[in-house]
């Protein structure tokens, strides 16, 4: 990971560390409803990305308490509710990144044609109404189609996050009450609780950005 995130701070414009963020969905440099869509479909990705160091640092610790609990049989089978929670969430967020890449992919793909297609007399360049924000492809009825579809479905996947993530964060607080504190485990276990925030952090910006984009068109 290249830099850290952190929770509270817009992730729909920038790099996340940046102090200062222009929302795309509102910055007049972004007119059209089509062109903000795909810079707020850029920014989940961007945003998705952050979600696998926290992700991989929670399944490794979840994994280690596994070998460390085995003998105690009500911690270890709430561990393993925990593990399979995080499979759901990861294969939710592995569907919500192909989805991502693939109208991304459509888009520049798009863009790449028109560059490519000098008009005579003329450098190749992108007309006036494509520079503004219009459809990428020329075909903007298909190209809103596909971006509201992509919406749509990035969208209900977020919503099917819901509840392994309570599942999970519900199973590791009840974890934490139960063991002292003095205890190595516990410290494990807040770490996991430290991670999951910043997981639950991610996702709601996320949820953010979708909102913003349906509204967008």
């Amino acid at each position: 990971m290249d830099s850290k995130y952190q929770p509270g701070k817009s992730v729909t414009s920038g790099p996340l560390e940046t102090e200062s963020m222009e929302n795309p969905l509102t910055s007049e440099s972004n007119a059209g409803g089509i062109s903000e869509s795909f810079a707020a479909i850029e920014n989940i990705r961007r945003a998705l990305n952050f979600l696998s160091q926290p992700i991989a640092l929670v399944s490794g610790t979840v994994n280690l308490l596994l070998v460390e609990l085995d003998q105690e049989t009500n911690y270890n089978n709430a561990l393993q509710a925990v593990q399979r929670q995080l499979k759901v969430i990861l294969q939710v967020i592995d569907e919500i990144q192909k989805t991502v890449s693939r109208l991304l992919n459509h888009n520049e793909g798009a863009n790449m044609k028109i560059r490519m297609q000098p008009q005579k007399g003329f450098k190749a360049r992108r007309s006036p109404a494509q520079a503004r924000g219009g459809s990428p492809t020329g075909n903007k009825l298909a190209d809103d189609m596909d971006v509201v579809a992509a919406g749509k479905n990035i969208r209900q996947r977020l919503h099917e996050l819901a509840q392994p993530l309570v599942v999970v964060t519900g199973t590791i607080d009840l974890l934490l009450l139960e063991l002292e504190q003095e205890s190595c485990h516990y410290q494990k276990l807040q770490s996991i609780s430290e991670q999951l925030e910043s997981i639950v952090n991610i996702i709601d910006e996320v949820r953010k950005v979708a909102r913003e984009m349906d509204e967008a068109l």
